[in-house]
């Protein structure tokens, strides 16, 4: 009882000095990790062309180059502390943090955490967490998430990778086999697509930070986000265990295979085809169809003929 009423406390007082700070200003606390980053700015373009009153963004992370692909999607950044957008978080998954939600609506907390039950999110097989942000952001269930181009700032980044060699638009594959929340998918296993894919004369590029291990028969690269992006719409395709890197492929004109396993238990919700396109598609390793997972993702990511962009 003692936290709950802490959280309620200083949550109030929290949340209403910045509001109060800021008055006429529609208010948004931010996701942090990039794949919900990602979800939120997506769809908040379409949320604030649905009022001319100002949309401020409070986050822990205004440095991100997420804020940079989409300048667009709000007016202005309000950074707060970790410390700040805990009690703020905790405060909204309060019932008084519902009725501060309807007092004052201009005041959005789209942590999902604060709108519907972890174990609901666990165990659904129909329910996206697209889904979720449209439906706190008020946007219909048919609205398109904003896509992403090859900016003018990045144009010379990618003809320079041209000119050496190391990429070649439209037939360059980029794997990422790391994810923080989807692990147990062995490194091998992407080593094993990169081989058969590299039969075909696609080039091959492992994104890696730091000392990450690339996937063997590929190219390793080190790039931020906004590279991240340009890259994917040059290179075409994409291959990567399933995490927020893959979100933000979602985004752009190329194909994905998003690579989940039997012990991710956030498949459903999490799964890429949410963000309903057709370049997006889902496999599920395990060890026993090895062999069989291999040869799917070599065939849909080399195919041609499908996995269009709508």
């Amino acid at each position: 009882m003692a936290n709950i009423a802490k959280s309620i406390v200083f949550g109030w007082k929290t949340i209403d000095k910045i509001r109060v700070k800021n008055s006429g200003k529609r208010l948004v606390i931010s996701y942090e990790a990039v794949g919900d980053l990602v979800q939120m700015l997506a769809w908040l373009k379409a949320y604030k062309a649905a009022s001319d009153t100002p949309l401020a963004v409070l986050t822990t992370k205004p440095q991100s180059p997420l804020f940079r692909l989409y300048k667009d999607s709000y007016d202005e950044l309000i950074p707060i502390t970790s410390e700040q957008k805990e009690i703020i978080v905790d405060f909204f998954k309060t019932d008084l943090g519902q009725l501060y939600r309807t007092k004052y609506p201009e005041v959005l907390c789209l942590w999902y955490t604060t709108n519907i039950r972890t174990s609901v999110i666990r165990n659904t097989s129909t329910m996206t967490f697209s889904e979720i942000c449209k439906a706190v952001l008020h946007l219909p269930m048919s609205e398109k998430a904003t896509e992403l181009t090859i900016g003018a700032e990045k144009a010379e980044y990618i003809a320079d990778l041209i000119d050496k060699e190391i990429i070649d638009p439209g037939h360059t594959v980029i794997i990422n086999p790391y994810a923080k929340s989807c692990v147990g998918t062995p490194i091998e296993f992407f080593g094993e697509v990169a081989y058969e894919i590299k039969k075909r004369n696609f080039k091959l590029i492992s994104s890696t930070v730091g000392s990450q291990k690339p996937v063997e028969h590929t190219q390793p690269m080190e790039f931020d986000l906004c590279e991240a992006a340009a890259l994917f719409c040059s290179c075409g395709h994409v291959i990567g265990a399933r995490s927020g890197f893959l979100d933000l492929a979602a985004q752009c004109s190329c194909k994905i295979a998003a690579v989940d396993n039997d012990i991710y238990e956030y498949s459903d919700f999490y799964r890429i085809e949410g963000w309903g396109k057709k370049n997006c598609k889902t496999f599920h390793w395990n060890r026993t169809a090895n062999d069989k997972i291999v040869s799917e993702i070599v065939e849909y990511i080399t195919d041609e003929r499908n996995g269009e962009s709508e």
